[in-house]
């Protein structure tokens, strides 16, 4: 099992597998197999559309994979660079953006018909997508530079790239107020970006290797896992302090 998503609806539990690769469905109130959709390679990461009625699945070979969620089928399959890695749905559910590490770059692919729009290429390898509060900006981070790249989903175009700590890895966005907070493991803490100025406003020590970032749904905590401290830091968004 690689990875597992909550439906929009709250009704299914989507389970990604490999060997063999398939697509589990399990029914999240009696937890049991509710289906299976066979894929045509193995998988590496997906994601779920808004609506809960498609699913992009990518492959490591670059190719992704649309899967009709309603009717439990493969409904086609693209070549979307020499890799595929992360991948996340617009939030109209029309694009799917497939992370192409190999090549630098982010392709855009239309849900309508499976056929890659574009492709961005970016400063970075990118690796993991976070989407801001209102889905109106995509971030990036990745191997190859100490940024952050910002994407407009809608345009289709590299907005700026933001330099954000050593190696930015994991993120994670707070409403009230609006911060990304981004993990920076070599240095063991955490870079606090303001997404409208668009620039770092405060960097606080953590622990060793923070690897993952999440934001309680009330914004009161952001908490930080440490992979080689094995602690969890805790950190109040409304008690950021901006600094130079």
């Amino acid at each position: 099992l690689l990875a597992m998503r909550l439906s929009p609806q709250g009704d299914a539990l989507w389970v990604l597998a490999s060997g063999p690769a398939q697509l589990i469905r399990i029914d999240s109130g009696r937890l049991q197999v509710a289906g299976r959709v066979p894929l045509p390679a193995e998988p590496a990461e997906f994601d779920l559309a808004p609506d809960g009625n498609l699913a992009a699945v990518t492959h490591p070979g670059g190719d992704v994979s649309l899967v009709d969620l309603t009717s439990m089928t493969l409904r086609s399959t693209a070549a979307a660079g020499e890799s595929a890695g992360a991948v996340v749905f617009r939030v109209d559910g029309q694009l799917a953006l497939v992370a192409d590490p190999s090549r630098k770059t982010v392709a855009a692919v239309r849900t309508a018909d499976g056929r890659i729009i574009t492709r961005l290429q970016l400063a970075v390898r990118p690796r993991r997508f976070r989407f801001k509060n209102d889905g109106g900006e995509l971030f990036i981070t990745g191997d190859g530079m100490d940024a952050v790249v910002i994407v407009n989903p809608y345009r289709t175009e590299v907005a700026e790239t933001v330099l954000a700590g050593r190696e930015p890895g994991a993120m994670a966005f707070s409403r009230s107020p609006e911060y990304l907070f981004i993990t920076n493991t070599p240095s063991g803490d955490v870079t606090v970006l303001d997404p409208e100025m668009r620039r770092v406003i405060a960097v606080t020590a953590v622990g060793e290797e923070p690897h993952f970032v999440a934001v309680t749904p009330d914004d009161g905590y952001a908490l930080i896992l440490n992979r080689r401290s094995g602690t969890l830091a805790v950190i109040r968004p409304g008690s950021v302090v901006r600094s130079r």
